[in-house]
């Protein structure tokens, strides 16, 4: 039986690339891609990041699904397309191989959260987002240049810091700054 895909498919098939654009959210189907181009080869994936950040819990499904392929021995090279902000910064950081071009610029921050409840629920709420910004905090102390205090004093607050090409290639958040 031959299963024949749209265009789009067959090419991302092919070329083994991969597009987060725009928001991350529980629409995106980068998770899913990914694992499915890890059962086909071992070759490495591309990802092509443009994206404002988004949902955390969606990010992290996609940082978790470029773990996976990574152990099976797939290579992820992210590669920065204009800019990587906020949770599109941190799916950057999990890849095997990170790029960006000599304009592009990348942006951390805290997490932010509306929060609505009762004591109890905020207490809930405020106890995960200070879970989320240890770990994170964590992760980058171990995948840049930078230490965990200098990230936990960053995802800490809402103020953007950002990056341009030299100052992350500097700061270990970037391998590769393509001219």
């Amino acid at each position: 039986m031959t299963v024949h895909l749209n265009l789009q498919e067959d090419v991302m098939i092919q070329t083994r690339t991969l597009y987060l654009k725009d928001e991350v959210d529980f629409n995106d189907e980068l998770g899913p891609d990914l694992e499915m181009l890890c059962g086909i080869n071992k070759d490495p994936i591309t990802i092509y990041i443009s994206s404002n950040g988004g949902s955390v819990p969606d990010g992290i499904a996609i940082m978790r699904a470029i773990q996976k392929v990574q152990s099976e021995g797939v290579s992820v090279i992210g590669i920065v397309r204009g800019h990587a902000l906020s949770m599109g910064f941190l799916i950057l950081q999990q890849c095997t191989e990170r790029r960006m071009g000599e304009f592009d610029i990348l942006m951390a921050h805290g997490i932010t959260s509306i929060m609505m409840g009762d004591m109890k629920d905020i207490e809930a709420q405020t106890k995960i987002l200070n879970f989320w910004r240890t770990s994170f905090a964590s992760f980058l102390d171990g995948r840049t240049n930078e230490d965990i205090t200098y990230w936990e004093s960053i995802l800490k607050d809402n103020t953007p810091v950002y990056y341009t090409p030299d100052e992350a290639l500097e700061a270990g958040l970037v391998d590769i700054v393509e001219g």
